[in-house]
């Protein structure tokens, strides 16, 4: 009997139990949901404050929103262009080898440059030395200038004599010729007065012994220059006399001087000797003989 009450009493105890268990249950929810509605105030405070902080957010949202159109147009107008540029950019690329030979060459000429003015600079203390000489030479020249200038003016007032003097040596020798039934002695005097005034040929680079290249370096005036001092120095007829100048437009200097008077071939000759300097560099040097001819002209040997 004692047993079937205890089996009869096992579930009552479970029951109870359970029932325990139950209150437990019952209390600790209770119990957290006092604490939960004592925390329900400061949680609203917190959505409230949270609400009033999400409202700028959304303002520069929506802010963000209007702006996200015109920035998509403008990355489309960058792709647009982009094709463009990536085509400049290839040609631009095969622009820049041509460019960089052309540095490396002009690198060259600056080194070349470079050594031509290093050149220059050893020349210059011989070049203002020869322009000190220069200076020298022409203010020794001033006072003979001053003179030549007296003499020609008296030439000037001489010269219609002296035309006079030469018209009647001419009759004379006219004279003598028909006296003599031969014209040998008018020749003779007439190819002796004018001679000196009139040689066959120029100066230019056939005689000078010039290359084309080399004639390029020389102008009209040079060579206009060159026949008249030449005629002056036959005519004057003085060994060792000379004349020089200067070509302002080329910087280059000249010197003519008389060497030699002779005979050759029963011909009157002479020897001129003909310089020509540049930057004090002597770049011509010829010896040039002309002799009279049958007709009384002085030409070219």
């Amino acid at each position: 009997m004692p047993q079937v009450a205890a089996k009869n009493n096992k579930p009552l105890t479970l029951l109870a139990i359970s029932i325990l268990a139950l209150a437990a249950s019952l209390s600790y929810f209770t119990f957290e949901l006092s604490r939960f509605i004592q925390q329900v105030p400061g949680i609203l405070d917190n959505i409230e404050s949270t609400s009033d902080k999400l409202q700028p957010v959304l303002t520069e949202i929506n802010q963000i929103r209007n702006l996200v159109p015109p920035i998509l147009d403008e990355v489309r107008t960058t792709r647009e262009q982009i094709p463009p540029i990536l085509t400049e950019v290839k040609n631009v690329r095969e622009i820049i080898p041509p460019v960089l030979n052309e540095v490396a060459k002009s690198r060259e000429q600056i080194s070349l440059l470079v050594n031509e003015v290093e050149v220059v600079r050893k020349q210059l203390p011989a070049i203002l030395t020869s322009v000190d000489s220069i200076s020298a030479e022409m203010k020794a020249y001033r006072p003979i200038a001053s003179e030549a200038l007296i003499q020609v003016a008296g030439m000037r007032k001489e010269a219609p004599e002296i035309l006079d003097k030469t018209e009647g040596l001419i009759d004379k020798a006219r004279q003598a010729g028909k006296e003599a039934s031969s014209g040998a002695v008018t020749g003779v005097i007439t190819g002796i007065l004018t001679a000196p005034f009139r040689i066959v040929g120029n100066f230019g680079s056939n005689v000078l012994g010039l290359s084309s290249d080399e004639a390029d370096d020389y102008t009209e005036e040079d060579f206009v220059l060159l026949q008249k001092h030449g005629k002056d120095l036959i005519s004057a007829g003085k060994l060792n006399d000379s004349r020089s100048w200067k070509n302002m437009d080329t910087n280059r200097r000249f010197k003519i001087s008389l060497k030699k008077i002779y005979s050759k071939d029963s011909r009157e000759c002479r020897d001129l000797h003909l310089q020509s300097w540049t930057k004090s560099k002597l770049v011509l040097d010829k010896v040039i003989a002309v002799c009279l001819n049958d007709d009384g002209e002085w030409d070219y040997q």
